[in-house]
């Protein structure tokens, strides 16, 4: 997912073009330590549990930080959870939002509030309410690239980065 760097006409995913890679890294460090994502879905009362066993989770980027790649597998996602996973990432990131705001909302056993700011890069006061949830990530970029399912052995046939890549002709990192 290419993650919020701005192109030189300005256009882009809104987020500010200074992203801090290693505060968004240590936010995606945190979440699976966590079960329950309340927080993160949109529709909490159409799911019976909002409990989800998170896999594994992965943060890299090009070698010029102009992509970034989150990777998530857990026995299964809900309604907006990975946009809104990825819209505090990068809220993270841009400084508009703490790792300490981040891991309090993975922490809440309740909705978030719909706050409405998220990715604008615009505002840099620091005083959001870690009760309220941002605008969820765009979802350009946002592709489900494997389902398994205990019955059957399925590899998929292409690796996600080495797409994002192509045009690049560039590496990824991962710390």
């Amino acid at each position: 997912m290419n993650m919020g760097r701005r192109n030189e006409n300005g256009t882009g995913t809104g987020t500010s073009s200074r992203l801090d890679y290693k505060s968004m890294n240590e936010a995606v460090r945190l979440i699976p330590a966590y079960t329950d994502f309340i927080s993160f879905c949109n529709s909490p009362s159409a799911h019976p549990s909002t409990d989800c066993d998170i896999k594994s989770v992965s943060f890299s980027r090009n070698q010029d930080a102009t992509q970034f790649c989150f990777e998530i597998t857990a026995n299964r996602f809900l309604r907006g959870m990975i946009r809104n996973i990825v819209a505090w990432i990068l809220l993270v990131g841009s400084g508009d939002r703490t790792v300490g705001d981040f891991e309090r909302a993975l922490s809440l056993k309740h909705e978030l509030e719909l706050g409405g700011e998220g990715g604008s890069g615009q505002n840099h006061n620091h005083n959001h309410s870690h009760s309220q949830k941002p605008k969820a990530a765009p979802p350009q970029g946002l592709y489900l690239s494997q389902v398994v399912y205990p019955f059957m052995d399925v590899t998929p046939d292409f690796d996600p980065k080495s797409v994002m890549l192509v045009a690049q002709g560039d590496t990824w990192i991962e710390e």
